[in-house]
């Protein structure tokens, strides 16, 4: 014998469910501000010789300094690699 439901308790989950339904139907909220975001990252490739041209090889970041349009700017990268080095600016032009 299935069991019945009584009126209230059908009554009470339509209620209980209602602001669902109505907050379901209502539009995603949309920003309509501009989204704007840029990243600035120079690669530069430096290798050191000494007077005779022998490759200088171990130097660290601090050994580097990295200027644009005269503005000392700071290193973000400096990845050591075996031969040519590379330094890695968030907007230099130039290592020295």
């Amino acid at each position: 014998m299935p069991a019945r439901l009584s009126a209230p308790l059908v009554a009470a989950a339509i209620l209980a469910a209602l602001p669902l339904l109505v907050h379901s139907q209502q539009p995603p909220l949309r920003d309509t501000r501009p989204f704007r975001t840029s990243i600035e990252l120079i690669s530069i490739t430096a290798t050191v010789t000494d007077r005779e041209g022998h490759l200088i090889t171990g130097l660290s970041g601090d050994a580097f300094e990295i200027y644009e349009d005269g503005e000392r700017q700071g290193l973000t990268q400096f990845p050591r690699e075996r031969g040519p080095g590379r330094c890695g600016s968030s907007r230099g032009r130039a290592c020295r």
